[in-house]
């Protein structure tokens, strides 16, 4: 929802709420990577960690073998500036791929 629409309906977005209260230890790491555009195929990886998939089912969805997409992974981590799975989930919900 944007901040128009917000407004205008008198409360805040559940993106917004959550962004307020997500705990600190969750934000993203290094906010100067996250300006980083991901390739593609990063793109396309980090797309499903954030419905779910484990790196085997990726591996199947995408025809790449493990240590490829392992590596698609770790490109994006570091691009995004995350560590975590879970932190990677958190900033595709504030940087649309």
């Amino acid at each position: 929802m944007s901040a128009a629409a917000s407004s205008t309906y008198g409360h805040a977005s559940p993106r917004d709420e959550f962004a307020a209260t997500r705990p600190h230890h969750l934000s993203v790491v290094d906010t100067e990577a996250a300006d980083s555009p991901l390739s593609p195929r990063e793109a396309e990886v980090v797309a499903l960690i954030q419905r779910g998939l484990s790196n085997l089912e990726i591996t199947h969805e995408l025809y790449l073998s493990l240590n490829t997409v392992k590596s698609h992974i770790r490109s994006a981590y570091r691009k995004m500036g995350v560590t975590t799975r879970a932190q990677a989930v958190i900033w595709c919900f504030t940087h649309p791929l």
